[in-house]
């Protein structure tokens, strides 16, 4: 008695194995493109956060060029010491860059996709090419 698979049992398997494939991997990159939109978007809202504290204590915004590994410092109390201040994160798939109101993470690897922050309207707008 010889034990083993047809070749249309194989070849089933193959065929549902393909299916499953091709129902899982797209699943699989959308999810990879909503967490580094998240990334962005948190990001973004952190900066936001900043710059709403700093226009609170200067009663303007912070109009100084920042990008990753940059630092927005806020000085509430004007003694030259700051009490609030963010690093912006060195994230291998977002470039931050901050420049006067407007805050943008543009996509490593290519200017796929940009999430603009308007500091002072508060929103944020996203473009893709």
């Amino acid at each position: 008695m010889k034990k083993g698979f047809t070749l249309l049992e194989l070849i089933i398997v193959i065929i549902i194995l393909g299916i499953l494939a091709s129902i899982g991997i797209p699943r699989y990159f959308d999810a990879i493109k909503q967490a580094r939109k998240s990334e962005a978007l948190t990001t973004l809202g952190q900066i936001r956060a900043i710059e709403q504290a700093y226009y609170s204590a200067n009663g303007a915004y912070d109009t100084s060029n920042v990008s990753n590994g940059g630092t927005v410092s806020v000085d509430f109390d004007t003694d030259g010491t700051p009490e609030s201040s963010l690093t912006i994160p060195n994230s291998p798939n977002f470039t931050y860059t901050m420049s006067g109101t407007t805050i943008t993470a543009t996509k490593a690897g290519g200017a796929a996709c940009t999430y603009t922050m308007d500091a002072a309207a508060g929103t944020w707008t996203e473009s893709c090419s």
